[in-house]
């Protein structure tokens, strides 16, 4: 896909073409979150046993580590990304914050050497 214009046009654009895919992506994203939550916490040094007695509530527990990422790294992340994620969430109706943890979802495992990513361009 090749998109042009501010960042938000680019992210609107993208979500209005691919409302579907990202939707399934992040219903995706948040069923692996939801049946793995006790390996996932403890790759972000959450002890098991801690995560166990939060139960329901250890998925919250993981957004809000999410959150807290989101809130440390702002001062130091490009508005250009935010602008992004803030079009593609207008163009496919999917919440800002859905569409943001997925995103940042890399930061909080890389921190734990879980993971790796690659942004590539031209």
């Amino acid at each position: 896909m090749n998109v042009t214009g501010t960042p938000y046009e680019m992210g609107y654009a993208v979500g209005k073409l691919m409302k579907s895919e990202i939707l399934a992506n992040i219903v995706s994203f948040e069923s692996y979150i939801s049946n793995n939550i006790e390996a996932i916490l403890e790759m972000v040094y959450v002890p098991k046993f801690l995560a166990k007695i939060f139960g329901n509530y250890a998925v919250d527990m993981f957004n809000g580590l999410i959150d807290l990422d989101a809130i440390v790294t702002l001062p130091y992340t490009p508005s250009r990304y935010t602008d992004e994620m803030k079009g593609m969430a207008d163009a496919s109706e999917i919440e800002f914050k859905r569409i943001r943890n997925l995103n940042l979802v890399q930061e909080v495992l890389q921190s734990a050497g879980a993971s790796s990513i690659l942004g590539a361009w031209g």
